[in-house]
This record gives C-alpha cells, sequence and structure tokens, in this order.
C-alpha cells in the first residue's frame, strides 16, 4: 500500500495543477459526471459548520469548498485557506471572500506536511479531493489532526480505488483514458496532457477501505458515503484527544 506520491511525481502534478486554476472545476465537473461538486456539497453539510468557527481548507485548490465554508462560518468565523499553489490561493482567497461576510480570511502558502499552524487552533478541518495528491498522506492526517482541537471535525474527500478487483480496473481505465478527454471537452482544450496527471495519483490511491481505515487510526469515524461503487469515498471523523 502507498503511503504516498512520489516527490518526482509531485513536481509534475503540481505543474499540471498551476495550468489548470481557471477551468479547474468545469473538468472536474465533466470528469465525474456532476459527481464531484455534489458530494463535495454533502461533506460540507455533514460537517456542520457553524458561525464563529475556526476552519481549515486543506488543499483548497480555487475554493470550491472555501466558497461553502465562508457561507456556513459567517459572520464571526475564521477560514484558513492552505495549497502550495499561489494561483490556487489566489482564486480560492477571492472565491471564499464574496462568499462570507464578517469572515477573517488567510491564504498559507504551504503542503499538507508541514501545516504552519499551532496545535490544536481549529474547529474544524477539510480536505476535499486534495489528500490523495500529498507526498505522504499518513504525516498529513497526523498534521490535520494536530491542528484539530479536542472534540474537532475533520472532513475528507477523495477518489479511492475500489475494493474489488474488477471495479478497480474499470475505474482506473476511466481515470486513464476517458476523464482526461471529458476533461478536453469540456474545457476547449485540445491539450489534455494535464488532466493525464490525475491517472498516477489514482493509481497510487489507496482503496475505499484503506482510506477509512488510515482516517480510523487517528479519528473517531462518525460517516462514512461511498459513491460509483468506491471510486469516491467521504469521511467525517472527530478527535477525541
Amino acid at each position: 500500500m502507498s503511503d504516498g506520491l512520489p516527490g518526482d511525481r509531485w513536481g509534475r502534478v503540481e505543474a499540471a495543477l498551476s495550468e489548470l486554476t481557471d477551468v479547474y472545476e468545469r473538468a472536474n465537473a465533466a470528469m465525474s459526471l456532476g459527481l464531484a461538486g455534489r458530494l463535495r456539497e454533502r461533506l460540507v453539510v455533514d460537517l456542520r459548520p457553524r458561525p464563529g468557527e475556526a476552519a481549515l481548507d486543506a488543499g483548497c485548490g480555487p475554493g470550491q469548498s472555501s466558497e461553502l465554508l465562508a457561507k456556513a462560518l459567517s459572520p464571526g468565523g475564521t477560514l484558513i485557506l492552505l495549497d502550495p499553489l499561489n494561483e490556487m490561493l489566489v482564486a480560492a482567497r477571492e472565491r471564499a471572500s464574496r462568499a462570507g461576510s464578517g469572515l477573517t480570511l488567510l491564504a498559507v502558502r504551504a503542503t499538507f506536511e508541514d501545516i504552519p499552524l499551532a496545535d490544536e487552533s481549529v474547529d474544524l478541518a477539510l480536505a476535499a479531493y486534495s489528500l490523495r495528491d500529498a507526498v505522504d498522506r499518513r504525516e498529513a492526517l497526523r498534521e490535520l489532526r494536530r491542528v484539530l482541537r479536542i472534540g474537532g471535525r475533520l472532513g475528507v474527500l477523495d477518489l479511492t480505488r475500489p475494493d474489488w478487483r474488477a471495479v478497480d480496473a474499470l475505474a482506473k481505465t476511466y481515470v486513464r483514458w476517458i476523464a482526461p478527454a471529458l476533461a478536453g471537452l469540456a474545457t476547449m482544450r485540445v491539450d489534455v496532457s494535464p488532466w493525464r496527471e490525475l491517472y498516477p495519483t489514482y493509481e497510487a490511491m489507496w482503496t475505499s477501505s484503506e482510506f477509512v481505515r488510515e482516517i480510523r487510526r487517528l479519528f473517531e469515524v462518525r460517516t462514512v458515503f461511498r459513491r460509483a461503487l468506491g471510486t469516491f469515498t467521504g469521511v467525517v471523523a472527530e478527535r477525541l484527544r
């Protein structure tokens, strides 16, 4: 079982993502046939963010989750946007600032494995479609646990490999060949090579059961939901100690 992306592969993923900020959401909707956005919304609802709380959007990308969190935390809340790419942070901050009012917004350029926040400093943390890209997913989960207060909530949603081999093989075929083609059509981009960087991250990802088990090592799991036979897995958990 892989613990994350090799460092050389992360460099290629980072370069691809930096090209796609303006079309990221449209492409994800096309590749997932609209499912990715609906599951993101469910994850935020299940996390129960409330006005005045402090939340971390880890691997915020261009801000789809940030927008949802900003609305729920207003007024009086704090939203911390974390991403290694400056282009993504700029887009997410702009989006969240439009969505929330009376909200403190902080943009932090950093990785999952080294979150520059104090221990027990946030009420909830969310990682939507971003944990898969970590170089060390176990260390990323430990860092998320560290920054959560006792009783804090964690929401993680990602592409995972189905537990059944036959379904896993079908999912890999879809992610490798069909998803990039759909993204290219949706964004009117002839060059689909950036979208092909999705496949190595998916191939190295945990299965759905492994994903839940690794989160359960550090948190008390409250909710698990799966779609597309385990190609998408969402977990809401709590830090108890």
